[in-house]
């Protein structure tokens, strides 16, 4: 078993096992001068080495891959890439086979891989019931433990999330046992001569042949942290120190490793600042000969300023009661070993496996160590799967020899007729693992891809997941006479996802050239693409591209800000596009200097714009959603369709106020060039310029040769009247500069509307450079029966709203909310207020005659005189 098998997982071990995750692994320091002593990665980290007992110059190791020494560890070949598989066990009955498992946290619970031809082939067993092929365990679920019976052949225990099963026959049946209570802890398993032995927090119990458990008595009140072996015997460190279980079936006090482990814990402060704590030991026994031992101490006090070995070795000749600290000669002056491994035979043979990848070997019991660690590496290529170990145990054949690099192999399969497009369990042919593992390598990374070539593969086909990952692959790589393989075998740089989205030639750049930062004598910065500039690429993709099909290409091209190549690529499609869509986005999304491209682009797309510029939609695509109006140039020469009111309005304003074009606008008034306004859109236009009370705008269009209306055809007002009404929130001088002008335009407020004015437009209008001009205007012209009306509401009918004193309709007994429902024997009842007004004036001393529904129900029809009426002085808005 390696290291972190023995060590076990308690509250002390943890904090070695965490050093070793985060430091180890991944090669992180403490804080401050320490880092200085922080390990380099050498090569595959192993957390597990297993001698072969019948045979010890056969080694097994596990962790970053699984490999095998048939020379005691001087010289490694790896076995697959079985990665993720830290723990290696040799069957001590039959030299062939071997285990391989994942102890801490496993996703493969209760499974494991087995091999009885020496690691030449493996296949993925179960622990029946614990983790089924095929099913996904829950997640966190580990596989805590597993030993085998050192006397009895083919009966093996396994821990799995604290269930103990038992398999009698090498593997073939497991059996779920009962589980003792309280669960047993991860890792606290082992086996002597005779029996097993697993143990929980307070309990450690026994069972010969792993069916019936039985307690061992344990000190109660002890907290138990870790069981061993010494000798053949079985030790247990608690929270008081350490216990061995004696022939007689007792525990007993033995003062192994205790001195050592508690030399700081007495102390509340140590002299570098940090709190006294134990350090912790994790023995190892010899097969060889029981009297020695081989111990691991974790030191938790290291101070965070200076460089000390987190792991120092220990050992013991007389079985445990006696330790010396060894090691340092040839070993590496820091850190700790994450596997050690004792000669079956030879009790002064010791190997070690080290946090930075190294294999080290001793043969005089630690005193000198030799580096023995040749041919340890493993292929990087392996990386690339999703996850360790099983994926590539479910591929093809031929996949799993392009990801080792066995071309040999290869070429064997294909002389045998294997098929070599066929896709394995990660939905990737051989060729395309072939592309994607040898870019990482640091030469011949495109031999495999040739190989397979030259033996009938054929090149993937071009699908967004292949763009994604192969090709960009590629790319980046460098490879481009694959590149041009794919291409002339119909690859198509701009080929866009399903879903749309960056080209081909894009997703395999994946960056823009960013010149941020560049000094000014720099040379440009040019974008390739495997390491040709981007020009021959476009040469080779124009050379058997379809016109029309490359709209994203160009708008790639043009953010990577290869303007001239963008502008090449749109003349190839000019006109071709395949639907209308693919203008509008080049439109919108070509950069704001792009403008002869944006020109081209609408220019050359033939016929109608359909959705593009139906009704002048374009204007409002480009003006509302992309607020950058001055694009409506580069596609207005090119506009001779009809554009609706809608988007007439807005490209007038745009013309006007933002773009000061007054001759575009005259152009299109004129129907000289540009979009067809109609008849309507021109009302909307003036419209639009008379409701704004903007006199640049209103002076702007004018001298454009906007021609406002004398009404306004929404309204049926006078376009007088429309804009006092538009500008009744505006402040004075707004209001006065603006009505000014269109007087000056010859626009006037017709006297028939004179009494349809409210208040503030009234007021309004007094106020103003033109009050004396209307004051003359209608004097004397506006005469009434003194009622003022107001909307109906949800009344059918015109209602009194309010009764002048002294005039006809007080005289005649009208009063507020009276109904008038004719005048002159026309109903009103459909009839707009305005309307109805007006038909009730007329000239002075005329008459007119108002059937009127009176507020008791009465009707009546009277004939009342029209009398001239002052509205300057009376507050009334609406007066008849």
């Amino acid at each position: 078993m390696g290291f972190r098998s023995f060590m076990g997982f308690g509250p002390g071990s943890r904090r070695l096992a965490w050093r070793f995750t985060v430091m180890g692994v991944f090669g992180l320091a403490f804080v401050g001068a320490a880092g200085a002593s922080s390990p380099s990665y050498d090569g595959p980290r192993l957390r597990s080495l297993a001698y072969v007992a019948s045979n010890p110059e056969v080694v097994f190791a596990a962790g970053d891959g699984v490999f095998r020494s048939t020379d005691g560890g001087a010289n490694w070949v790896a076995l697959g890439p079985h990665l993720g598989y830290d723990q290696v066990l040799t069957d001590p009955h039959d030299a062939r086979r071997v285990i391989a498992f994942q102890s801490l946290y496993a996703h493969h619970a209760g499974r494991y891989l087995e091999s009885v031809d020496e690691g030449v082939t493996w296949a993925e067993r179960s622990i029946s019931g614990a983790s089924p092929p095929g099913s996904d365990p829950p997640k966190g679920t580990s596989l805590d433990g597993f030993v085998m019976h050192r006397s009895l052949a083919g009966v093996w225990v396994a821990l799995v999330e604290g269930k103990l099963w038992k398999t009698s026959n090498n593997g073939t049946t497991w059996e779920v046992r009962p589980t003792p209570s309280p669960v047993p802890m991860r890792g606290r398993i082992v086996a002597t001569r005779e029996a097993f032995y697993v143990a929980s927090s307070t309990e450690v119990w026994r069972s010969s042949d792993g069916v019936d458990w039985h307690p061992t008595g344990l000190s109660n009140g002890e907290k138990l942290d870790q069981i061993a072996l010494a000798g053949d015997a079985v030790v247990a460190r608690t929270n008081q120190g350490w216990l061995q279980l004696a022939p007689t079936g007792a525990w007993e006090r033995v003062t192994m490793l205790s001195a050592y482990e508690r030399r700081y814990a007495d102390q509340p402060k140590l002299p570098h600042g940090r709190i006294g704590r134990p350090d912790y030991c994790y023995p190892r026994q010899s097969s060889a000969t029981a009297s020695y031992l081989f111990a691991t101490c974790s030191n938790n006090n290291m101070p965070p300023t200076v460089a000390i070995d987190y792991g120092i070795q220990q050992h013991s000749v007389d079985g445990g009661r006696t330790w010396m600290q060894i090691g340092g000669v040839g070993l590496p002056n820091a850190w700790f070993p994450t596997a050690v491994a004792l000669h079956p035979r030879d009790p002064a043979t010791l190997l070690m496996a080290w946090v930075t990848g190294r294999v080290f070997r001793s043969k005089d019991q630690g005193a000198t160590w030799q580096a023995s660690d040749a041919g340890l590496a493993f292929p990087t290529a392996l990386r690339h799967l999703p996850e360790y170990g099983l994926p590539y145990l479910k591929e093809t054949r031929l996949n799993q020899a392009v990801l080792v690099n066995d071309v040999d192999l290869v070429k064997r399969m294909a002389a045998e007729g294997v098929d070599l497009n066929a896709t394995g369990a990660h939905g990737k042919t051989a060729v395309e693992w072939a592309l994607i593992v040898g870019a990482d390598s640091p030469r011949g990374r495109d031999a495999m891809y040739w190989t397979l070539r030259d033996l009938g593969a054929a090149v993937p086909m071009q699908t967004d997941a292949t763009t994604r990952e192969v090709f960009s692959v590629v790319a980046r790589a460098g490879l481009s006479h694959v590149v041009e393989d794919m291409l002339r075998s119909g690859w198509n740089l701009a080929a866009v996802g399903s879903e749309g989205g960056p080209s081909a030639l894009m997703r395999a750049i994946g960056r823009r050239c960013d010149t941020v930062d560049r000094v000014a004598t720099a040379p440009p910065c040019r974008v390739t693409l495997a390491g040709k500039p981007l020009d021959h690429w476009i040469d080779r993709h124009l050379s058997s591209a379809q016109p029309g099909q490359s709209a994203q290409l160009a708008l790639d091209l043009a953010e990577l800000g290869e303007l001239p190549l963008a502008e090449r690529v749109v003349s190839f499609d000019a006109g071709r596009y395949r639907n209308a869509q693919d203008v509008l986005r080049l439109l919108m999304n070509l950069p704001p200097d792009a403008h002869a491209i944006r020109s081209q682009v609408f220019g050359s797309y033939k016929g109608r714009y359909g959705q593009i510029s139906s009704n002048g939609d374009i204007y409002s695509v480009l003006i509302k959603d992309m607020k950058k109006p001055e694009w409506v140039l580069d596609v207005l020469p090119s506009d001779k369709g009809p554009i609706n009111a809608e988007n007439a309005t807005l490209l007038v304003q745009v013309l006007l106020r933002d773009l000061k074009q007054p001759d575009w606008v005259k152009k299109m008034l004129r129907k000289t060039d540009g979009p067809r306004i109609d008849a309507e859109g021109r009302e909307a236009i003036a419209a639009d310029i008379v409701s704004s009370c903007d006199l640049a705008f209103l002076t702007a269009a004018l001298g454009a040769g906007v021609r406002l209306n004398h009404s306004v055809a929404e309204f049926g007002w006078s376009t007088m009247r429309y804009a006092l009404w538009s500008c009744h929130n505006r402040s004075p001088d707004v209001v006065d500069g603006f009505i000014a002008r269109l007087h000056r335009a010859g626009l006037r407020l017709p006297a028939s509307e004179w009494g349809t004015l409210k208040q503030d437009d009234l007021s309004a209008l007094r106020r103003s450079s033109l009050g004396n001009y209307y004051d003359k205007a209608f004097e004397g012209q506006t005469a009434g029966v003194g009622i003022r009306l107001r909307e109906k509401g949800s009344r059918e009918y015109p209602e009194i709203d309010h009764v002048i004193p002294g005039l006809p309709a007080a005289a005649a007994g009208l009063e507020h909310g009276d109904l008038i429902t004719a005048v002159d024997g026309v109903q009103t009842k459909a009839m707009s207020l305005e309307n109805a007004s007006f038909r009730i004036r007329g000239k002075p001393e005329t008459k007119v005659v108002l059937t009127v529904l009176r507020k008791d129900g009465r009707t009546v029809v009277l004939s009342l005189s029209r009398q001239l009426l002052q509205f300057f002085d009376e507050p009334a808005p609406v007066e008849k």
